[in-house]
């Protein structure tokens, strides 16, 4: 026989807990956002409102590989 410590509720409480102080934790100087960044949201919101893969200027994004913009469609697409 094997000792239960801890319910499933106080692990999934004890869990989200330290998730939400190692997120404020890491988080605490600011969100790391950044000119690139901007540019991948401007092209996922594009293409998610299909307009195609453009940047916040209207001009084709060439520079940068497309996959994390069309995960940003994505989840706009999903709400």
């Amino acid at each position: 026989m094997s000792a239960k410590f801890l319910s499933k509720e106080k692990t999934s409480t004890l869990f989200g807990a330290m998730a939400a102080i190692f997120t404020a934790l890491a988080n605490r100087n600011g969100v790391g956002w950044s000119w690139d960044t901007s540019d991948y949201v401007a092209v996922g919101k594009n293409f998610a409102n299909g307009r195609g893969l453009l940047d916040a200027t209207g001009i084709p994004m060439t520079v940068r590989p497309p996959g994390l913009s069309v995960l940003l469609a994505i989840g706009d697409w999903l709400g």
